[in-house]
């Protein structure tokens, strides 16, 4: 991962446990800190399964506004002279980050000085967006790139969901594990330094040695944006590798979960300070139609639960296929 210089002028807040972030003045996009290991773990312990998220953009490079769509072609308002953002060994993402898309994220395909396009998620698309709606690009996220300067030991994994696979209780389909050098895909054998990972991802770090790997601190920027993530509904009960786009913890019910689930739908929570492999969730929060009931103690969760910043979590969902939206609760005072 890059160095990112960080010179603050006002320290906003300490906001959540292993979280800061601050601003340089109030048109610069803040900046800050996440530890990956929170959940109740400094460090992600020996034989342990570590459930993470991204909750930080890599760095920025470009924001500016929208001058035409065309399909899955982006004009850039006024002459941004664009470097090359579509390098397979270089990705960038770009960040729908207001209007009818806001927190739409796509990687970005081919570019030109003015103008980029991208590879839409499946299950959106760029209806509604128009001249004047902004856009930001950032380097991409890759496995290899989170772990920063942490050392982890050979045979460490790094676990997640594809996504199309149907069913509950499924095993991670996308294995990555490091074997010294690089980080080498289990399926194709394929060195996968470079594989884009993106926000709202669930991620597995699977540490199979015998001693702790320390904390792995992420320094990126902070989404000023709508958190956006397709919820993919691939059979008709379906566990959804989920997390938060925010730099804090959101209260469960003001997280906009309300209003994709239904009676019965489930948030699975994994303990980070618990040992073991392949674990079983530690706290199941159920969606009863109107509360969020903690299927441990039977008491109303809604506005005390926090989905924690850079934590992953199992979203066990019925119903189709739908768009999540929300506005991170911090956004509203930067």
């Amino acid at each position: 991962m890059k160095p990112k210089s960080i010179k603050s002028l006002l320290a906003l807040a300490l906001l959540a446990p292993g979280v800061l972030f601050a601003q340089t003045t109030a048109k610069t996009t803040p900046v800050g800190y996440v530890n990956l290991a929170l959940g109740g773990s400094s460090s992600v312990l020996a034989n342990t399964d570590s459930y993470v998220s991204l909750p930080l953009n890599n760095t920025n490079v470009f924001s500016g506004g929208v001058a035409s769509v065309s399909g899955s072609s982006i004009t850039l308002a006024g002459t941004p002279a664009l470097g090359t953002l579509s390098d397979a060994a270089n990705p960038h993402l770009c960040v729908i980050a207001s209007g009818a898309r806001e927190g739409l994220t796509a990687l970005i395909t081919a570019n030109t000085a003015g103008g980029i396009t991208i590879s839409v998620p499946a299950g959106d698309d760029l209806t509604g967006v128009t001249a004047g709606d902004q856009i930001i690009i950032n380097e991409a996220w890759t496995v290899k790139e989170i772990f920063g300067a942490t050392v982890v030991p050979s045979a460490t994994q790094l676990l997640a969901f594809s996504g199309t696979a149907g069913g509950v209780n499924l095993a991670p389909d996308l294995i990555f594990e490091w074997d010294g050098t690089n980080w080498i895909d289990t399926g194709s054998f394929d060195i996968a330094d470079n594989v884009v990972l993106y926000p709202s991802e669930c991620l597995i770090i699977r540490n199979s040695a015998g001693t702790d790997i320390p904390a792995i601190t992420m320094a990126g920027t902070v989404p000023t944006y709508k958190h956006r993530s397709i919820l993919d509904q691939v059979s008709a009960t379906q566990d959804i590798g989920f997390a938060h786009t925010a730099a804090v913890g959101e209260v469960i019910g003001t997280s906009g979960l309300s209003s994709v689930c239904a009676l019965g739908d489930q948030l699975l929570v994994f303990d980070n300070s618990v040992a073991g492999q392949n674990k079983s969730a530690t706290q199941i929060i159920e969606y009863d139609g109107a509360a969020w009931i903690d299927t441990n103690s039977f008491d109303d969760v809604t506005a005390t639960f926090t989905i924690n910043s850079g934590v992953g979590y199992v979203l066990r969902r019925t119903g189709t296929t739908t768009v999540l939206s929300d506005t991170p609760n911090y956004i509203p005072s930067l």
